[in-house]
């Protein structure tokens, strides 16, 4: 029947999508696949694409690394340099921010730490006994006067509005005359100032008794009289009865009788082989002026304090050796040459 005819595929038709054996043609398996590409080309696509885009990452990594490509990590932390140089860039900046914050935080401690010092008010004590002339009885008049001089000054030329007695906030300062100290209570910043303040007093006072001792020596040379008092006129608040000064004066002292005479002939100290039997001192240098020698050396003595305690101090004196007798005083206070009684 027609009806049939037409349901059934032509012959020609059936032997293009079929082989002898039934099995479908590449023209069959083409129409079942579709508009699809074949699988192998499907996977060659895709290789090409991941290719690609391995390919732009690796370029990406070369630009942000400098041309070196990535390094292993261990190798860029032992080889600093191999690290992109605006990443060293950022790390330094980092760790020198952190230490600079960090070294600005201590220094402003430390800072904070001196201004809190310098404007608090505290006690302390000073020992000027070598600038009020010791704390001997026969000097106790001698030595209260030259507190009441040393407060004078002190008052006067350091922070005066600071002080109670002219009207200031806190500022006190009291004699402790028999320890030879001033008791001062005031801020950090006045301590400070005081203790610049005796420093320079009592450098002045030791080029002055050198200045005078080396006088005093140049008197002996010229004159060779061995029946003189030779006193040393000490500067303004010095003491020759304390040790520190004592020693200090006596290095002034050849220093500056040496850059007039030369090296002294004789310097040495007791129990070395140079040094002199007929010296009583414990240090001497001498020269060789005028047919004699010229002297000074430190000597050790005792005085005994107001509140009774003995005490040893040094001194020192001047003197003049020939003919194998020496003589040699230590000074009174404010005294200037005078004739032997």
């Amino acid at each position: 029947m027609q009806g049939g005819d037409r349901q059934r595929e032509p012959a020609h038709n059936r032997a293009s999508n079929v082989d002898a054996s039934g099995a479908p043609t590449e023209l069959s398996a083409n129409r079942c696949r579709g508009p699809f590409p074949a699988g192998k080309q499907l996977q060659t696509e895709h290789n090409n694409d991941y290719r690609t885009l391995e390919a732009g990452e690796k370029y990406a990594r070369k630009a942000a690394t400098g041309g070196r490509g990535m390094r292993p990590a261990s190798t860029s932390l032992q080889d600093p340099s191999m690290v992109h140089p605006g990443l060293r860039f950022s790390l330094f900046t980092s760790l020198a921010v952190a230490a600079g914050f960090l070294g600005g935080y201590r220094w402003g401690d430390r800072v904070g730490d001196r201004h809190e010092r310098l404007g608090t008010c505290y006690a302390k004590s000073y020992d000027v006994s070598d600038l009020v002339g010791g704390t001997t009885s026969r000097g106790a008049a001698a030595a209260s006067a030259n507190f009441d001089e040393l407060i004078d000054l002190v008052v006067r030329e350091v922070e005066p509005d600071s002080w109670m007695e002219n009207g200031g906030p806190s500022g006190e300062i009291e004699a402790l005359a028999p320890q030879g100290r001033l008791s001062v209570s005031n801020t950090g910043y006045v301590h400070d100032q005081i203790e610049a303040l005796l420093t320079r007093w009592r450098s002045e006072a030791a080029n002055g008794s050198a200045v005078d001792a080396t006088r005093a020596m140049q008197h002996l040379a010229a004159t060779r009289d061995i029946r003189s008092r030779i006193a040393i006129r000490r500067a303004r608040l010095a003491s020759w009865y304390y040790d520190p000064t004592a020693t200090d004066c006596f290095t002034d002292i050849v220093d500056a009788v040496s850059k007039l005479w030369g090296p002294p002939t004789l310097c040495a100290a007791v129990g070395e082989l140079e040094f002199p039997q007929w010296s009583t001192g414990k240090h001497l240098a001498a020269w060789h002026r005028n047919g004699g020698l010229a002297f000074i050396e430190e000597h050790d003595f005792f005085r005994r304090s107001l509140a009774g305690e003995k005490a040893t101090l040094r001194g020192l004196f001047v003197g003049w050796h020939t003919d194998n007798k020496a003589y040699a005083k230590p000074a009174p206070r404010w005294c200037q040459f005078a004739p032997e009684p």
